[in-house]
């Protein structure tokens, strides 16, 4: 499309990878006093190789509105899915309130439906906004506190099993655990030492017996962002990271320097053995939304989760449903939660729905 003598959306060249990393880095990091770290803090994103999934408006030669996409597909349990990604939609200030972004996110609608996406993904702080687009919040995220009073009530790592800094010799013993819990990305090993080395992981520790990792933690800050390996080695190691971290004798007056005053782990929303164990000594947790979502292919999920006893049809934006006597009708934006939760905004097939769904914020963009 052209007018106004802008030119676009289209998706970007190789050549215009600069002039996008320019203008993101301006909006995104520049405008806000950040150094220009896009390229590095999203490096599969604006690979050479992903430009074709990055929707550009252009005034001239300069790129003025943009949207990315990252195809990622997870594994939920046996349900195989492909999640895009949505990062950095943003427009340059002196051309917004032209409707450029809304422009550039319905041609990455498109690059959605082109990459068989089963849904998009995305976290805003202007849901209103993205609603008008047929998104909405969806998913579940479990944030768990953990402190002095409650840490102690962990299991302690079994004798022979000792906790270690998560280095590079760990790596594919890590992606071994991550794989066998068939929960999140299919992650090659390249695309985890770089995601490992951006901002989003700033450590991480492993559980050894006999010089195996059967557990493992990554963290950022004071939060772990991810885990895996059995519930009781994992907790095991969450003590004693926390026990690394904590210096009883640091003065718990002193709001001059940066105290430990707890850690948080996250999780998603389905149960599991960690999530058993932790939920049967009561440790408390913040039930928030994994973020916004937009179903893309409705049918495909049900095909996904391998689901025979709902039935579909569309008419336009809108979504008839049947399960035996059942049967509702939503619109696109009410499926996401229909669909994954964690309201219950129906009680149509609530033997079956909602469906799990997981992303760990390392595959997120």
């Amino acid at each position: 499309m052209e007018d106004d003598g802008l030119e676009g959306p289209h998706p970007a060249r190789k050549d215009e990878r600069d002039a996008l990393l320019e203008t993101v880095n301006y909006i995104f990091r520049i405008s806000k006093d950040r150094p220009p770290s896009i390229a590095t803090d999203y490096p599969h994103v604006y690979a050479p190789d992903n430009l074709s999934n990055i929707s550009i408006i252009k005034s001239g030669e300069k790129i003025i509105s943009s949207v990315a996409v990252w195809p990622c597909d997870i594994l939920v349990g046996d349900a195989r899915l492909r999640v895009g990604g949505i990062n950095a939609v943003g427009t340059l200030p002196e051309f917004r309130k032209r409707g450029l972004g809304s422009r550039v996110m319905e041609a990455a609608h498109q690059r959605l439906r082109d990459l068989n996406c089963h849904v998009g993904l995305l976290s805003t702080g202007i849901h209103d906004w993205y609603r008008g687009l047929g998104w909405e919040s969806a998913g579940t995220q479990r944030t768990y506190r953990l402190d002095r009073s409650n840490i102690g009530l962990l299991p302690s790592l079994a004798t022979g099993i000792a906790m270690h800094a998560a280095d590079q010799d760990a790596h594919e013993d890590i992606l071994a655990l991550h794989h066998a819990a068939r929960l999140g990305a299919r992650r090659t090993a390249h695309h985890f030492g770089q995601v490992l080395s951006t901002k989003k992981v700033s450590g991480g520790v492993v559980a050894r017996k006999d010089a195996r990792v059967v557990a493992y933690l990554l963290s950022s800050g004071h939060d772990i962002v991810e885990w895996g390996g059995p519930a009781e080695i994992v907790a095991g190691l969450v003590q004693a990271w926390f026990q690394r971290l904590d210096d009883p004798n640091a003065s718990t007056s002193d709001r001059e320097n940066d105290l430990l005053t707890g850690i948080a782990l996250h999780a998603f929303g389905a149960p599991c053995p960690l999530l058993n164990l932790l939920d049967t000594l009561r440790i408390p947790y913040a039930l928030n939304h994994l973020g916004m979502m937009r179903i893309v292919d409705p049918q495909g999920i049900l095909q996904a989760f391998g689901c025979t006893d709902i039935t579909l049809s569309q008419h336009g934006e809108t979504f008839d449903l049947k399960s035996g006597d059942q049967s509702d009708t939503r619109t696109r934006s009410e499926l996401a939660k229909l669909y994954f939760g964690p309201e219950r905004i129906s009680n149509f097939a609530d033997h079956i729905l909602p469906f799990p769904f997981w992303q760990w914020g390392l595959e997120r963009v």
